[in-house]
């Protein structure tokens, strides 16, 4: 038994690094995933759009990568959004969509970002005619909402074939683009 509890002692030292190199990778991990939180912070003028309340109304939101263009309803707690995203120009021309995530995000009337909502995302590695660009979501929202924001990232590329996926670099062209709230 004393031999036992020996080498459980002698072995300490290791787990404790292994675990403290477990929990540093878990963070890591964690913050590279691009899954921070907007929450409480204010949204910039130039992503948000007002919202009126009852009936439905037009939304058009842009920027030099994409445009939202759709209807919205804003009633009590509940949100409706239903719409399209488009690329602008300067992205139509890329042969695949390897990612694009857009969120929406419930905003006061100061521009204090309230909550944050998946609004939409393209099917990685797809061409952009197979995509489905529409969307339309319900969200319950904090009564305080008078508006909303929207941010994305995302990666558009052309060429390459079968070499991204062996390794390899193919000599294809990638572009990287994003917007923050």
């Amino acid at each position: 038994m004393k031999e036992l509890n020996q080498k459980r002692a002698h072995h300490l030292p290791r787990r404790i690094l292994r675990l403290g190199f477990l929990f540093s990778l878990m963070g890591i991990v964690a913050c590279a995933s691009g899954n921070l939180s907007y929450d409480g912070r204010f949204a910039r003028p130039e992503s948000i759009v007002s919202l009126i309340r009852g009936d439905a109304h037009e939304l058009q939101w842009q920027t030099n990568d994409i445009i939202i263009t759709g209807t919205y309803i804003l009633e009590g707690d509940q949100l409706n959004l239903a719409g399209q995203v488009k690329l602008q120009s300067r992205l139509a021309n890329f042969s695949t969509v390897d990612f694009l995530r857009v969120n929406a995000y419930a905003v006061d009337g100061d521009g204090l970002i309230l909550a944050t909502y998946p609004l939409w995302s393209a099917n990685p590695g797809n061409e952009p005619f197979f995509v489905k660009w529409t969307f339309q979501r319900q969200y319950t929202v904090p009564e305080a909402t008078r508006a909303v924001a929207f941010s994305y990232q995302g990666r558009m590329s052309d060429g390459g074939g079968m070499a991204p996926i062996r390794g390899m670099d193919d000599g294809g062209t990638s572009w990287d683009f994003w917007h923050t709230p």
